[in-house]
C-alpha cells in the first residue's frame, strides 16, 4: 500500500483544477474552500514547488484577494497568510 503523497496531489491539483474554480472556492458562495487552498499553498511552499507556486500566485491577484478579505468565509485569514508565502 502506497502512502499519501501530498506534494504529488498538490501538483496534480494545480494542473487539473481551472483557476476560476480554485478562486471561486474561496470567494463565491459559502467560501468553504479557503482551507483547501490554504493547505495547497502550504504544501507547495513546504515542497518548494516553484512552478506550481507561481501558477497559484497568478490566480490570486489583488482583486481576488480583496474579494476574499471582504467576504465572510471561514479560513480567509489563513488563506491570505498562505497566499503571501507564495
Amino acid at each position: 500500500m502506497k502512502s499519501w503523497d501530498a506534494s504529488k496531489f498538490a501538483s496534480t491539483f494545480v494542473d487539473i483544477i481551472p483557476p476560476k474554480t480554485a478562486v471561486a472556492m474561496c470567494s463565491d458562495g459559502e467560501r468553504n474552500g479557503s482551507f483547501v487552498i490554504a493547505a495547497l499553498c502550504e504544501t507547495l511552499v513546504k515542497n518548494n514547488k516553484k512552478a506550481e507556486k507561481q501558477k497559484v500566485k497568478s490566480w490570486f491577484g489583488e482583486k481576488e484577494k480583496a474579494a476574499i478579505e471582504e467576504g465572510g468565509g471561514r479560513g480567509k485569514l489563513l488563506l491570505l497568510e498562505t497566499l503571501a508565502l507564495l
